[in-house]
C-alpha cells in the first residue's frame, strides 16, 4: 500500500484512464454495429485526400522552385545560395 500512496502520479494516470474509457464506453455503447474497414475509410477518406494533395503540391512547387533538387535539404541549399546572390 505504501507504493501507491508514494504515487500520486499512478492515481493521476488511473483517473485520466477511467474517466477517458467510461467517456469512449458510453459513446461506442450508441453506435451502430459496423465493419471496422468501412468506418476506418469513412473517417480517414478526407484527412487523406487532404495530405495527398498538400504533399503533391508542395512536392510540385519544390521542383519548380528548384529542379536540380532531388531531397528537400537540397531545396533548402538551394534557397541559401538564392539569398545570397
Amino acid at each position: 500500500m505504501r507504493v501507491v500512496y508514494s504515487a500520486p502520479l499512478l492515481f493521476a494516470e488511473l483517473l485520466v484512464d477511467g474517466v477517458l474509457t467510461v467517456g469512449l464506453y458510453r459513446r461506442l455503447r450508441g453506435m451502430e454495429s459496423q465493419h471496422w474497414l468501412e468506418t476506418a475509410i469513412k473517417r480517414t477518406a478526407w484527412p487523406f485526400a487532404i495530405t495527398a494533395v498538400l504533399v503533391f503540391a508542395s512536392g510540385w512547387g519544390m521542383q519548380k522552385y528548384a529542379p536540380e533538387a532531388h531531397t528537400i535539404g537540397q531545396v533548402m541549399v538551394h534557397a541559401k545560395a538564392s539569398d545570397r546572390d
